[in-house]
């Protein structure tokens, strides 16, 4: 925990001079961040540095007064700093309304920051209030975070702090939220800021239908239910089964092109999911294929349910929840919002580009162990093909009946020297 109020002090860094002294934390919320603004005493230079909250726990940075500069030590750390840093430039910000929802009593408190600019990473953060409830269950635990969100929440013993803005759009500065924050620390005697871990064990710690609001797809009945296989698709993250476009998809990153290849690499996409359900419904006729996922661009014929939203909406959640919970399997690129899905159908199949590699746990939820978890979760290579990709598909669910049954068993006979069996 870092303290806020009563008062606290840590130790700064002048990233220009190098001068090392103790201050006051004089915290600034950004929004997605949560930084402190220095005088250094030895140059007189302003900097910003972020505390250790959320992912700038691995990825400490410092910048300089109007964020002409940043400063990180780190490795790979441009996707977190580089936003912030063009945030902090004069007249750059989003305005946004706050609101308070399910107000506590109580004097003492301690902020969970969930607001993020990546679906995943609000997912992640949110744990941490199912964990710190039961931690801490004396003080008034409040969740920041956007609208869209919402339904993430607990629904009991934690304060809600809603801002109204996409999660699309808080790699900006929020104007507001420092001023409308300190004003609520009047309430008051005691007020902390939770660290956020990122990468808390949610199968240790955390009951994931009680986050999610669900139940889960009972895997015992993977072959006794109506089968049901969902895609879930982007319009950012793609399934190419091409080296050429997946160079171009890179090309078109780096060239500022994005906006000008997407519609081919939609249409692309969309092609390998027609021809991946067609295969799976010649061998399951009676299955349902359904595409869920941010984006509506283009058309899906008539034998293919199309669940795909044009954006998030915290109450349209639970049903497209639903849809993933009847699922049998989720099939998606790595990255396209698979926790929710993978935490909630019988199975999945992840297609992992080569840049996700060191992000290989980040995306995926499904609370199996030994052999089930390794039948019933599978990754497979980005350029892996229709006719792959609906094999693996259907051994998973023609193969299951063997694979469960031999993990019922209760007891193995197991030969020993005197000639008895030992169970």
């Amino acid at each position: 925990m870092i303290s806020i109020k009563p008062t606290s002090s840590i130790e700064f860094s002048c990233p220009l001079c190098g001068n090392t002294f103790h201050g006051d934390t004089n915290t600034y919320f950004q929004g997605k961040h949560i930084l402190t603004k220095n005088s250094c005493p030895n140059c007189h230079s302003g900097f910003w540095q972020t505390l250790p909250i959320g992912h700038d726990r691995h990825f400490p940075s410092q910048y300089s007064q109007f964020g002409e500069k940043s400063f990180c030590t780190t490795p790979n750390h441009h996707w977190l700093t580089e936003p912030l840093r063009k945030s902090l430039k004069p007249n750059q910000g989003l305005e946004a309304s706050i609101s308070i929802r399910n107000r506590q009593p109580g004097n003492q408190a301690i902020l969970i920051n969930c607001l993020d600019s990546c679906f995943g990473h609000v997912m992640t953060k949110i744990w941490n209030a199912y964990l710190l409830r039961e931690r801490f269950p004396d003080q008034v635990l409040i969740v920041l975070i956007s609208s869209q969100c919402e339904w993430l929440c607990p629904r009991q013993h934690t304060e809600l702090w809603l801002v109204n803005a996409p999660i699309k759009a808080l790699d900006n500065q929020l104007i507001s939220l420092d001023p409308w924050i300190k004003s609520q620390l009047a309430r008051f005697d005691s007020f902390q800021l939770s660290q956020v871990p990122t990468h808390i064990d949610a199968a240790k710690w955390i009951k994931m239908e009680e986050v999610i609001k669900i139940p889960r797809f009972p895997v015992q009945e993977l072959t006794t239910r109506p089968l049901m296989i969902s895609f879930v698709l982007r319009e950012d993250r793609f399934w190419h089964n091409s080296h050429l476009l997946d160079f171009c998809f890179r090309a078109g990153i780096k060239f500022g092109l994005s906006d000008f290849l997407r519609p081919l690499f939609i249409r692309r996409q969309a092609a390998l999911v027609i021809r991946t359900a067609k295969l799976l419904l010649r061998t399951f006729p009676g299955a349902k294929i359904a595409v869920t996922g941010l984006g509506i661009s283009g058309t899906f014929p008539d034998f293919i349910s199309d669940q795909r939203v044009r954006e998030i909406r915290s109450e349209e959640e639970m049903q497209r929840n639903q849809l993933y919970s009847q699922s049998q399997l989720v099939i998606g690129v790595h990255g396209s919002h698979m926790l929710v899905p993978t935490a909630l159908a019988g199975g999945f199949i992840n297609l992992v580009p080569e840049y996700k590699l060191p992000h290989w746990v980040e995306d995926t939820l499904l609370p199996y162990s030994g052999r089930l978890l390794q039948w019933m979760g599978r990754f497979l290579n980005e350029f892996t093909s229709p006719n792959y990709l609906a094999t693996h598909a259907i051994s998973m669910i023609t193969g299951f009946d063997t694979i469960w049954s031999n993990l019922q068993e209760q007891e193995i006979q197991i030969p020993v020297r005197n000639g008895g069996y030992s169970s």
